[in-house]
């Protein structure tokens, strides 16, 4: 079962952090991981699961990454088990090498970044890391993805 959540937070700070790359969080350096979906590899962070407790998973907004939800998710994983990705051709979810306009469109799409694409990414994602109930969080373009 999936639950969403819609965000449209003002961000400026937490567009900035987004900008600056991997940077300490609370003293520590981020550990991220990668996934393969629809021939892109994708970037995630996935905080250790809580047993009993809800999976929240954030989705970021135009031109942003998954740091955008950094502060969040370091005050909720105590409680909760989150997920924050970067969404195709952004952040980190880009082929070595290739420019995010040469990204490939996924077979029976036109375009690699419509929100049915998004939507499609999404639940490949959830599907390769085992994620069944979850609650989706979305800010502005994770917003609409949320609700498709």
């Amino acid at each position: 079962m999936i639950k969403a959540v819609v965000a449209d937070w003002s961000g400026i700070i937490a567009s900035l952090l987004a900008l600056l790359g991997p940077l300490p969080l609370n003293g520590r350096i981020e550990t991220m991981s990668y996934v393969t979906v629809r021939a892109i590899p994708h970037r995630y962070r996935l905080t250790p699961d809580r047993p009993g407790a809800d999976t929240l998973v954030f989705i970021h907004g135009w031109l942003l990454s998954h740091r955008y939800w950094a502060p969040v998710t370091d005050q909720l994983q105590s409680h909760h088990r989150c997920l924050s990705y970067d969404l195709r051709g952004f952040g980190q979810s880009i082929p070595e090498g290739a420019p995010s306009a040469e990204l490939p469109v996924p077979s029976g799409e036109t375009t690699p970044y419509s929100l049915a694409a998004y939507a499609r990414d999404l639940n490949a994602l959830l599907q390769a890391l085992n994620l069944t109930s979850v609650w989706l969080v979305g800010h502005s373009l994770g917003g609409s993805i949320a609700l498709w």
